[in-house]
């Protein structure tokens, strides 16, 4: 966990509060994603277009997804 937290030039105790959050600055996001090696904006945005995740405006969620993946993976 410490080196997860220098990776991120946060505080250790900054880092554990990652994990008990809701939600996460895009920034963040991709600093994370990017240490695990693991995609997290395309596994957000399969489960908002299954239907998995709750979104405000689906409407919105929906747009804003169509814009970052190609035609062929939306569908």
């Amino acid at each position: 966990m410490a080196a997860f937290a220098r990776e991120l030039c946060k505080s250790n105790s900054a880092t554990y509060e990652i994990f008990g959050k809701t939600s996460l600055d895009t920034d963040l996001l991709l600093k994370v994603s990017k240490l695990l090696d693991r995609d997290f904006f395309r596994e957000f945005s399969e489960k908002c277009l299954n239907g998995e995740v709750a979104v405000v405006d689906k409407q919105t969620a929906e747009n804003s997804i169509s814009l970052l993946l190609p035609e062929d993976k939306l569908h």
